[in-house]
């Protein structure tokens, strides 16, 4: 399947909530410089394991694949922090 618009939006009806989940950290980093979610995620554990101020990297690959293998992102350095 290629990566267009249409390719994309094929895939909205089933991962619906999957997209949503993203788009709030994607407009909270892009409105405010900072990814609230992932923020409050580092809170709670106590300590920081993931970046709440450098882009986000998603999922890139098919969806729909039979197998898909899901690594987190190791943190990255520490940038200052920005936003609220």
């Amino acid at each position: 399947m290629e990566n267009t618009s249409a390719s994309i939006a094929g895939y909205l009806p089933v991962y619906a909530d999957f997209v949503e989940h993203r788009s709030v950290d994607v407009d909270d980093f892009l409105e405010a410089g900072v990814m609230y979610r992932a923020r409050e995620l580092n809170e709670r554990l106590g300590r920081r394991v993931f970046n709440d101020n450098d882009q986000p990297m998603f999922f890139t690959g098919d969806l729909n694949a039979s197998l898909v293998l899901i690594q987190l992102n190791q943190k990255q350095p520490d940038r200052p922090r920005t936003g609220g």
